[in-house]
């Protein structure tokens, strides 16, 4: 995420985050002063933990993959249903399938990309499989 940080005259450094928007359509935001830039950093992030709401899911990828299966199958072609379902058993499913959704990291992510390059996958083929599980982990957002 990036970082709104400047320093001031004053030699102080001030970092803003948004935290939403006011009645008139204006971005709100929340300011963070401090003596370093890594101070104010530390601030920030620190902030952003606490504004995050706390994940509820506790189920595990493969239900969620189950559920949300069931919710798309019907709305997209047989062909297109079957290549979801071929991408998640073949490489989703045997990595996160039995991990819970609210404990996955962006790390995980990272290595699971690191892992599909290593096989020899395509650029392109790993993207396909971000996708899907982009949809699953946005399904599993909306729903609990």
């Amino acid at each position: 995420m990036r970082n709104n940080i400047y320093q001031r005259k004053d030699g102080r450094y001030e970092g803003r985050i948004t935290i939403g928007k006011k009645e008139n359509g204006l971005q709100k935001f929340l300011s963070f002063f401090g003596r370093t830039y890594d101070e104010v950093t530390q601030k920030m992030d620190a902030a952003r933990q606490s504004l995050q709401p706390p994940c509820a899911c506790s189920k595990t990828v493969s239900q969620v993959f189950e559920e949300w299966y069931q919710g798309i199958r019907y709305c997209v072609k047989e062909s297109t249903a079957a290549n979801y379902m071929l991408k998640a058993r073949k490489h989703i499913l045997p990595v996160f399938g039995e991990k819970s959704v609210d404990t996955i990291q962006t790390s995980d992510i990272y290595d699971f990309i690191s892992s599909r390059q290593s096989m020899g996958l395509s650029n392109r083929y790993i993207t396909d499989i971000l996708v899907l599980m982009k949809s699953i982990f946005k399904f599993a957002v909306r729903t609990y």
